[in-house]
């Protein structure tokens, strides 16, 4: 029986990764991209929705499904109340017309070749229709059915309750291999009345409903890095190629923050951290008093001299952003980082050789310097757009 390498893995135990580094072994290979094209004048679109699996109904999932047209997507799923567990989160990318995912707990991606690509691009076209109907494809007309070509892959199919009239939305999308054979379809499919887009609908494979489905946003503005489409550990590493291994692409999750700007800007790092590690714990014992079991971690901001400009504190991946505090990133964020030996190691060269370490097309966010009760200590450097 055909069953989906994603769906095998979406109810899977995960392991916990903190701060890993991938094997700096193998140098990426390089992924090709189309130029990137609007689609009814949008140049992207990610949809969260809420998942219940059956005969899991105290375990819903959230689904993340980013797209930026016309050839890259990244899904990103993990159990609701897991945010914390960094490692239990799968992912499934898009980029170009290579596919790839990241299991739970794993470093190293899987390229998905042969009857698992086929299955990966329809799965995701299949949800980009859905979520575009009717814009972004070339749909024939045949009777009640609309069917759209994936060139090498299968074809997809929007059904209706008669003769599918201009204007009429689709009650059904089902996604077919080059053979015939039926990869996955939405069942139930249910439209806001207000907009374009889906309310719900159900995932069906075969005669085995897999979940119900509720899409709870739906941004179409803003950009992301390509990048952000590419697993970690095949990401293009500019360091590479000027000899160096030491500078890693890592994902930041999405995080609350909170900041103590330091003005004028200091050089006392140790004097700085110190008071860091004070604010933060200031800062979490209010939480505590508020009945908030969140954990504060401590940082450092730094500008392009090394020079501290704020004292940071955050939550990683927390469920509720606090008062006084604000969040940062839709989705988990592209990110550079060299490790260092303890935060006394840091030199302002780092911040150097991460900014020549930058994909093409990204520009830096602000640095960062971290550090953990086990004495190492991490200088990292988000990237973004240019254009953001």
């Amino acid at each position: 029986m055909r069953c989906a390498l994603f769906l095998l893995l979406l109810v899977s135990s995960a392991a916990t990764v903190q701060d890993a580094v991938p094997d700096p072994a193998s140098a990426p290979e390089a992924i090709a991209f189309a130029p990137r094209a609007a689609v009814a004048g949008m140049r992207l679109v990610s949809a969260t929705s809420t998942l219940h699996f059956e005969g899991l109904p105290d375990r819903p999932h959230r689904l993340v499904a980013t797209y930026l047209f016309p050839d890259r997507a990244r899904w990103s799923l993990r159990a609701i109340g897991e945010e914390k567990e960094r490692g239990a989160k799968l992912l499934r990318y898009r980029a170009g017309e290579r596919c790839f995912a990241l299991a739970p707990g794993e470093l190293e991606s899987q390229e998905l070749l042969e009857h698992d690509v086929d299955q990966a691009m329809l799965q995701l076209e299949l949800r980009r229709a859905a979520l575009l109907w009717p814009d972004g494809f070339e749909w024939k007309l045949d009777g009640a059915t609309r069917i759209a070509s994936i060139p090498g892959h299968g074809t997809l199919h929007a059904e209706f309750t008669e003769a599918a009239e201009e204007g009429a939305r689709p009650i059904r999308f089902t996604s077919r291999y080059a053979d015939g054979s039926e990869c996955e379809r939405f069942e139930a499919v249910r439209w806001r009345a207000d907009e374009r887009w889906p309310a719900s609908f159900e995932l069906w494979l075969g005669e085995r409903r897999v979940w119900t489905e509720e899409l709870t946003e739906i941004l179409h503005r803003g950009d992301f890095l390509d990048c952000f489409f590419v697993p970690p550990d095949r990401r293009e590493r500019a360091a590479a190629r000027l000899g160096s291994s030491e500078v890693h692409h890592f994902d930041l999750p999405q995080r609350a923050v909170r900041r103590r700007a330091v003005d004028p800007p200091s050089t006392e790092l140790s004097a700085s951290r110190a008071a860091a590690g004070a604010a933060a714990q200031a800062w979490q014992r209010e939480l505590e008093a508020a009945g908030d079991p969140s954990e504060v971690a401590a940082g450092l901001e730094l500008d392009e001299e090394g020079r501290v400009t704020a004292l940071l504190a955050r939550i990683d991946a927390p469920r509720e952003v606090p008062a006084a505090w604000r969040a940062e990133l839709l989705e988990d964020g592209p990110a550079l980082f060299r490790s260092l030996a303890g935060p006394e190691a840091f030199d302002r060269d780092l911040l150097r050789q991460l900014r020549e370490s930058r994909p093409v097309g990204a520009r830096s966010g602000a640095f960062e310097l971290r550090w953990d009760s086990a004495g190492g200590a991490r200088v990292l450097m988000p990237l973004l757009p240019r254009d953001c």
